[in-house]
């Protein structure tokens, strides 16, 4: 009962084009998303962990229902954000919703 009201509200409540959400394509995929850049705090700890990285990557995360993926990024696979190329940093499933961290090098997200 509580996963089918959960599910429910991905769409209507967690992404929510009259909110936040807006339409991406994901590997030629077009999705309901949330695209956002790293908070002041997420850029501090990624520098704790990757100095050069902080300077030279373009870091975005996506929220996005996993039922609209064909299948799961995982762990330093490329994926096509709107045109951009990322490889992915991290990915999770909470629930529904897929929460992926790309980042891209150089200049558009593209590789250098």
């Amino acid at each position: 009962m509580l996963k089918d009201l959960i599910a429910r509200d991905v769409n209507s409540v967690f992404l929510n084009m009259d909110e936040f959400a807006e339409h991406h394509s994901i590997d030629g995929v077009d999705v309901v998303a949330v695209v956002e850049g790293l908070t002041s705090e997420q850029h501090l700890e990624v520098a704790g962990r990757n100095m050069d990285g902080l300077l030279t990557a373009e870091r975005v995360v996506v929220h996005v229902a996993s039922v609209d993926l064909p299948a799961r990024p995982m762990y330093g696979d490329t994926v096509e954000l709107d045109n951009r190329n990322y490889i992915v940093e991290n990915s999770s499933d909470d629930l529904g919703i897929v929460t992926l961290t790309l980042v891209g090098n150089g200049y558009n997200g593209e590789f250098l």
